[in-house]
């Protein structure tokens, strides 16, 4: 496959620009070996120019910018043939008024401007005419509401050489006029003039369609809603849209992905500059991208809290399983066994026999408060039943610090949220016990619109561990719903958790 459109096209600009670049070295010595040495000034002036306009052909490969390096070895071939004289001139011409291409588009106006610029170059167009040419098209570019950046120089390029052609023909006809020599260095101080304002404007451009991607996504950040209101701005368009259609009629396309085309639809004659429109291509791009990547970055967390809340309850399921299955098939068989030993011991006629039994009495006892304690801490089955207070009660009736239970209203609620408030009160009255040093505890559990909420707050010492293990594992629990937890902890404050839990 060969080389795309684009670059074929950057290549052969790159070769136009060396032709001409070779053109103008010749040109420039071929105009040292017949000035010599008498003329070095001018020769040095005429190389100050020369440069000038390649560098604008450097900095901008495009017509514009080819047509302005094209005035360099037109200008020196002016030296070795007179009669070629007049072509500069209209290349100047062109070249400006293809500089401001932005808002001289229509196909009207660009024939106009051929036919002046051809005029100009064949010597048509005499002084006078010459000048009000080029201040005309000063004036179109002054006049048009929808100024590129960088368009003022164009301006001031287009009015110098009208103001100093008009100069010099008025020139003319004054009897001791200036002389030969310093009309020419009048002449090249123009030329130098109009290829320095030139190069300014495609510096402008340049820096201004460099910083438009970044402005346009320097907005507000809210995907193609905000880039169209940015670009409406930017592109002084109050009507632009961004639309997933193809219609290249209203503006130019985007191809993005496997998705459907993205259309910026504008009547903005910026949009007819090449390096805008890639700079516009790029924002959309970029902003495209960049909602995908949010959006899949909202599905992966969307995974991550579904996987996390369904393992809590996997978990959660296997610890009521757990707890039934310490009380049905541990602790009940030892407490039956108990009248069964009571009923060994007191038939047993040996001492040892009997005090084997006392033991194993005491151990079975022992087990079974074990067993009582482990299965405390571990959801009773019957949560999601109403139950959740109940529960609680019996969490902390066995509390060496005295314990308030609050319910509200209508506490009951589902199985996966009273999990949650459980374990969040189980935790808290703990660690309230344990480093607290409090005289007093509060529960308070209460359904609102927003959830269910539960607070447990103590008269402690406070300076709680915020990032605790016990904490953070709350946070994850109560988070794993899509709740909210938070603590407060001043230092002789006491403590306060309070989790709320959304109800769906």
């Amino acid at each position: 496959m060969g080389p795309s459109v684009s670059t074929r096209r950057l290549r052969w600009m790159r070769a136009t620009w060396w032709s001409l670049l070779a053109a103008s070295g010749f040109m420039l010595a071929a105009t040292f070996e017949r000035l010599g040495q008498d003329e070095l000034t001018s020769v040095a002036a005429d190389l100050v120019v020369v440069g000038v306009f390649m560098a604008v052909g450097l900095r901008d490969r495009t017509a514009g910018g080819l047509l302005a390096s094209a005035v360099a070895p037109l200008w020196l071939a002016t030296t070795l043939w007179a009669s070629v004289t007049p072509v500069h001139l209209g290349v100047l011409f062109a070249a400006v008024m293809v500089q401001a291409s932005v808002v001289v588009d229509s196909p009207v106006a660009q024939v106009l401007v051929s036919v002046v610029a051809g005029l100009l170059a064949t010597g048509l167009l005499d002084a006078p005419a010459s000048s009000v040419a080029f201040a005309v098209g000063g004036g179109v570019i002054l006049a048009s509401r929808r100024r590129a950046s960088g368009a003022a120089y164009l301006v001031a390029a287009a009015w110098i050489p009208a103001l100093v052609t008009a100069f010099l023909w008025g020139d003319d006809s004054r009897d001791a006029g200036l002389t030969p020599q310093v009309r020419l260095s009048v002449y090249q101080l123009t030329l130098l003039a109009c290829g320095v304002l030139l190069l300014a404007s495609v510096t402008a451009r340049r820096r201004y369609q460099s910083g438009l991607t970044n402005l346009l996504l320097a907005g507000p950040g809210d995907g193609l809603a905000g880039l169209e209101r940015e670009l409406a701005i930017t592109l002084r368009d109050s009507g632009l849209r961004i639309e997933r259609v193809d219609d290249p009629a209203l503006g130019i396309v985007i191809l993005e992905g496997n998705g459907p085309p993205v259309t910026v639809a504008s009547r903005s004659a910026l949009l007819r500059d090449p390096l805008t429109v890639a700079a516009v291509a790029r924002a959309v791009r970029l902003t495209l991208r960049n909602a995908e990547l949010h959006a899949q970055e909202a599905r992966h967390l969307s995974e991550l809290d579904t996987a996390r809340g369904q393992l809590q309850r996997t978990v959660d399921e296997a610890r009521r399983g757990m707890r039934q299955a310490l009380q049905v098939e541990v602790a009940t068989p030892l407490v039956a066994l108990v009248p069964d030993i009571d009923l060994l011991s007191d038939s047993s006629a040996r001492q040892e026999a009997a005090e084997a039994m006392r033991i194993a009495k005491a151990e079975i006892a022992t087990a079974v408060e074990d067993i009582d304690a482990l299965v405390l801490g571990l959801p009773p089955s019957d949560l999601g039943q109403g139950q959740l207070m109940t529960a609680i009660a019996r969490v902390v009736a066995s509390s060496p610090v005295p314990v308030r239970i609050v319910a509200g209203p209508g506490v009951g609620f589902t199985a996966p949220v009273e999990t949650t408030l459980y374990y969040v009160c189980c935790e808290a009255i703990a660690n309230a016990v344990k480093h607290s040093g409090a005289s007093s505890i509060s529960c308070c559990v209460a359904a609102g619109d927003s959830g269910a909420e539960v607070t447990v707050s103590d008269d402690g010492r406070g300076g709680a561990d915020l990032l605790g293990s016990g904490l953070q594992g709350l946070r994850d629990r109560v988070e794993s719903m899509h709740g909210h937890l938070s603590v407060s902890s001043p230092p002789d404050g006491g403590t306060t958790v309070t989790a709320l839990v959304p109800l769906s």
